[in-house]
């Protein structure tokens, strides 16, 4: 007997692939959801939407510090990998400086990174190159 919901998965699949199915299920959050989320959660979510086989050979760490609440984290891209952790790494490229709303409407798509870095909304002290290429590695969010 054929597995009808396994050939409904590859075809789905197969259709997403050739760009003539774009999934219609993803909704708007509430208003005020992302300020429901804490920031490690906010940050390590980001870590699905590394692109993977572009980082095998990438090692770097980006720090992120958030003058509205004075959290700091460390963001590792190592063979593929993200992983986030407290505290700011001693060897981070770069530091990220802003407020926890502005790098959640980031983060969620809702705002662009060019436009808080060429406003007051955000800072990077270190290698702006280097901290700019290191986001590159994520996928943007719709």
């Amino acid at each position: 007997e054929a597995n009808a919901d396994g050939g409904r998965c590859s075809c789905t699949a197969a259709r997403e692939e050739a760009g003539g199915l774009i999934p219609g299920c993803r909704t708007e959050p509430p208003e005020g959801f992302l300020d429901t989320r804490p920031m490690d959660n906010c940050l390590a979510a980001m870590t699905a939407f590394l692109k993977a086989e572009d980082t095998l050979d990438v090692h770097g760490k980006l720090g992120f510090q958030f003058a509205d609440s004075d959290h700091r984290f460390a963001l590792e891209i190592r063979r593929g990998v993200a992983q986030v952790r407290p505290g700011l790494a001693e060897d981070a490229v770069a530091v990220l400086h802003t407020r926890e709303p502005v790098w959640k409407a980031i983060a969620a798509g809702n705002r662009s990174a060019v436009t808080a870095l060429a406003g007051d909304d955000l800072d990077i002290d270190g290698d702006k190159i280097a901290a700019l290429r290191l986001l590159g590695y994520f996928e943007k969010v719709d």
